[in-house]
């Protein structure tokens, strides 16, 4: 195959441009610690994995501050983004240690809630397995809500890109 990632800074560039003409979508994943602190992170690499159950699977870098959080985790939130939540998106994609003051969320039992999502899922975790620079979590849905409207999407290392 030509071209193909062999380990080299100019193949990896190359694949990291590849992979930015992939359109997703974006959720924002939450957890709690132990202590029951929240945490939370912007993952764009998240599908569902399969319906019965009902599952889904997301890749989390293991450099991510929500990392250890997740390994540990029974149960995880996943929120799937609409089109006017760019700002939410940020703040979650960010590095500030508390990401949750100033925007609106509630407990779900031990899973934080960011309101205002166009769906969101509680998940039980079920699988969580490193490989290389990224680990695969794959939930269980417990529970679900949808409350509609267009996706955020993420094409081309940009938020906001529009389907319509």
């Amino acid at each position: 195959m030509p071209n193909a990632p062999s380990g080299s800074q100019d193949a990896l560039g190359d694949f990291r441009e590849t992979m930015a003409h992939l359109v997703s979508g974006v959720a924002v994943v939450t957890v709690s610690s132990p202590q029951g602190v929240p945490g939370g992170l912007l993952v764009s690499s998240i599908t569902s994995y399969g319906t019965d159950p009902a599952t889904v699977m997301l890749a989390v870098s293991r450099t991510a501050r929500t990392y250890s959080l997740l390994r540990e985790a029974e149960e995880f939130g996943v929120h799937l983004l609409a089109s006017d939540q760019t700002e939410l998106a940020g703040i979650f994609a960010g590095h500030q240690d508390d990401k949750f003051t100033g925007i609106a969320w509630e407990w779900d039992g031990t899973v934080p809630r960011v309101s205002g999502s166009m769906a969101y899922l509680r998940c039980r975790t079920v699988m969580f397995t490193p490989f290389a620079d990224h680990a695969i979590a794959v939930g269980q849905v417990a529970g679900l809500k949808i409350e509609g409207g267009e996706p955020l999407v993420y094409f081309k290392r940009r938020l906001g890109w529009h389907l319509s």
